[in-house]
């Protein structure tokens, strides 16, 4: 027997070989239900043997104490059902489901493949470590499955491991939002205040109303070892782990234009306000925005601590991707989609790199702060024994502007908004304006206390490439240890500026400062003044592949420097798609 034709053989066998029916349970207080609570109804599905069963829960029910441990079944459970009859759940309403405030409400087991929609998860879990154990997943524990959750809020939750949520083994979560919304919010935790990612695991979010908000990672003393307000990933030499972020559904009937991720509003004492990401975890997402997150260590918005694994960790942002299909439509600028704003942490304000790759697209980095010197925006440290180049910094058609650094008496890493300094670093940066960035330093006496650009010692140029740079008044536009490759560049005069350089005194014309709106105001010399030919694919965030997404060329404006000349420099300009003027 052929192998396709024993593959085909096997699947008609499996079509009609008799397999147990999944059951609906209701669960409620009307003589129409099955079951009058939740644990009732979750037995008998088990119970019932292999097969998805279905369970329906009252809005007015209140399940208390609840720990529920699913390792025999698969099950849908959905909330919001006004009764027991068949209509459909209000879209309004969800049922809540408490914990007892020890343990996590739900564990699901190996192998097991569950579904919640429209409930909400409170008070489980519990802080610190006794005797050895400790809470993973005050609110769901992920241990080895399949979850995925749909309209549900995870709330109020505590645990050593994600708050809210927990993904360890080798295990799926995916959280959609949609117009009945996901929210993981105000829950405690020392690694993930609101989501715990392992090696292994892999968790996916719709960019379409799904928040991860007002979560902490506070739960140790220590302050080092804490991390992740909002989401902790980690991943070993050969275990990695993955938070995705992107068009989930693909439908091409959607209604309505996405509403993006939103990590907001989260804290720790340690690194990482938004999300930390430990070893080999890596971070890619389309249509997100990092807002308002706190750390008092490093990496206001993002951390990558990358130890000495491989190439460490990685965090990737962009507005789309080309490959994705025609008719999923692009978040609009209403929506504040694809920012990385209002961040604070000591060092990094939006983001810290200790080896590891951070790779941002078509994005408006702005208002983020670092209050003990170095990177207003981006900050990069060094871990000993990492493999070279240590860090991986890709800047490609951004707007990085409202920034500030502030140093006291005791601070010694002078202020920068893009402070590299140590590595050693390959970084690259294309179409990308730089401006209205606050540095002030008040540091130790002697040196230069603030700079635009501060490039430290690495045997890899900085390269930069169409990109405006205006500092302060006072402030240097770069202080460069190593090389520096610069090609098609607006700035006040700088050593090592190289060809098609621009420079200008400051102030610039742009359209509208007060908006972000950081587009060459017409008839400025940026428009039409770099070069498309020379630009570098980044591979990552666009590159000069965007250039397919809307014309380059402002036919007003003769070519500056020949016919090639067609591209503005600063953050790149294509048809408008976000609506809100900053493109």
């Amino acid at each position: 027997m052929s192998f396709r034709f024993r593959s085909i053989f096997l699947i008609f066998i499996a079509m009609f070989a008799p397999v147990a029916s999944g059951e609906v349970f209701r669960v409620g207080s009307h003589a129409s239900c099955s079951h009058s609570t939740l644990a009732a109804a979750l037995a008998a599905a088990a119970a019932n043997g292999p097969g998805r069963d279905e369970i329906r829960l009252q809005a007015s029910v209140q399940t208390v104490n609840a720990k529920f441990t699913i390792s025999q079944t698969d099950v849908l459970i959905e909330g919001g059902y006004f009764g027991c009859g068949d209509a459909p759940p209000s879209p309004l309403h969800q049922s809540v489901i408490q914990g007892n405030g020890h343990d996590s409400v739900f564990y699901i087991d190996s192998g097991r493949n569950v579904e919640l929609r429209q409930v909400a998860i409170t008070n489980g879990g519990r802080l610190g470590v006794a005797n050895g154990d400790f809470a993973v997943g005050g609110g769901l524990w992920l241990n080895g499955g399949v979850a995925i959750l749909r309209g549900v809020r995870v709330m109020h939750n505590r645990a050593q491991l994600g708050g809210g949520l927990a993904v360890t083994g080798n295990s799926v979560m995916v959280i959609h939002g949609g117009a009945q919304a996901s929210r993981i919010d105000h829950n405690e935790a020392t690694l993930g205040g609101g989501i715990f990612v392992g090696e292994r695991a892999t968790l996916r979010i719709e960019n379409d109303n799904v928040s991860v908000d007002s979560n902490v990672a506070n739960g140790s003393a220590n302050a080092w070892e804490n991390a992740g307000g909002g989401i902790y990933a980690t991943g070993g030499a050969s275990n990695s782990s993955s938070v995705e972020v992107s068009a989930l559904s693909g439908d091409p009937d959607a209604p309505v234009v996405p509403r993006g991720f939103v990590l907001a509003d989260n804290a720790t004492t340690g690194n990482g306000g938004g999300i930390a990401l430990n070893g080999t975890a890596t971070f890619g997402a389309v249509e997100t925005t990092i807002r308002n997150n706190t750390a008092t260590g490093s990496g206001g918005g993002i951390y990558i601590y990358g130890a000495t694994l491989g190439a460490g960790g990685m965090a990737q942002m962009s507005r789309r991707l080309s490959h994705l299909p025609a008719w999923i439509k692009t978040c609009e600028g209403r929506y504040g989609c694809n920012r990385i704003v209002g961040n604070v942490a000591a060092k990094g304000g939006a983001a810290m790199v200790m080896h590891g790759r951070l790779h941002l697209g078509q994005m408006l980095v702005a208002g983020n702060r670092s209050i003990d010197g170095g990177g207003a925006a981006i900050h990069t440290g060094s871990i000993a024994n990492a493999a070279s180049p240590v860090n991986r910094i890709w800047l490609d058609s951004m707007v990085i502007a409202g920034n500030q650094c502030s140093g006291t008496a005791s601070t010694h890493t002078p202020c920068a908004t893009l402070s590299m300094g140590a590595g050693p670093n390959q970084v690259h940066v294309q179409h990308v304006t730089l401006a209205d960035n606050a540095l002030a330093w008040a540091g130790p006496s002697g040196g230069s206390g603030h700079q635009e650009i501060y490039h430290g010692p690495s045997s890899l140029p900085l390269v930069l490439r169409s990109t405006i740079i205006e500092p302060q008044p006072g402030v240097p536009v770069m202080i460069a240890v190593g090389p520096v490759d610069a090609d098609c560049v607006m700035a006040p005069h700088f050593s090592s500026i190289g060809t098609r350089a621009l420079a200008r005194n400051t102030p610039y014309a742009f359209v509208s400062r007060a908006a972000y709106d950081y587009r060459p105001a017409s008839p400025d010399s940026a428009i039409d003044a770099c070069d498309t030919g020379q630009l570098f694919d980044s591979g990552y965030a666009g590159g000069a592949d965007l250039v397919g997404h809307g014309t380059v060329d402002d036919p007003g404006v003769p070519n500056r420097y020949g016919p090639a000349a067609r591209a503005d420099i600063g953050a790149f300009e294509v048809t408008v798609l976000l609506r809100n003027g900053f493109e």
